[in-house]
């Protein structure tokens, strides 16, 4: 199993080095950042799950990407180098097309890790503005106390 811990004091730093991906909080102590892996510029834990799914779909592209070049290495460059002449030939000039066409497709891919948006978490925010304060409910009216646990309407 893979480990994933992430931390921001001087306690946290031994954890973050051991960890398989360590996630220092960029406000944290200096140690625990020079101990991790990655370190979030933001002190918000909203953006470990943002960078969690960027990795994934970083991971994703590379493989797309991987596999798109291989396909042209693989099958288009030997057709069009004469491998299987009498069979199946490929011109020159679509050959070069095909290349400068997997280039574009493998970069163009990659550039569209910018459109990322991070994931919904369902985590309630704080209001940006004090006249949104009076549309948040301060209590369920329907949520009932059962013994130490809260367990609101369904």
């Amino acid at each position: 199993k893979k480990v994933c811990f992430v931390g921001d004091g001087i306690n946290d730093s031994i954890a973050l080095a051991q960890a398989d991906v360590g996630i220092a909080i960029g406000v944290g102590a200096q140690v625990a950042m020079e101990a991790a892996d990655v370190t979030l510029v933001r002190s918000e834990l909203s953006d470990c799950a943002m960078f969690l799914s960027l990795s994934k779909r970083t991971v994703m592209t590379i493989c797309l990407n991987l596999f798109w070049a291989f396909c042209f290495n693989f099958v288009c460059l030997p057709m069009a180098a004469g491998l299987f002449y009498p069979r199946v030939h490929i011109p020159p000039l679509a050959a070069g097309i095909g290349m400068a066409s997997s280039s574009c497709l493998v970069v163009f891919t990659s550039l569209a890790l910018r459109l990322h948006r991070s994931p919904k978490t369902g985590v309630w925010r704080r209001p940006k503005r004090a006249r949104d304060l009076e549309k948040v409910p301060l209590a369920d009216p329907t949520a009932t106390m059962i013994g130490s646990s809260y367990a609101g309407a369904v």
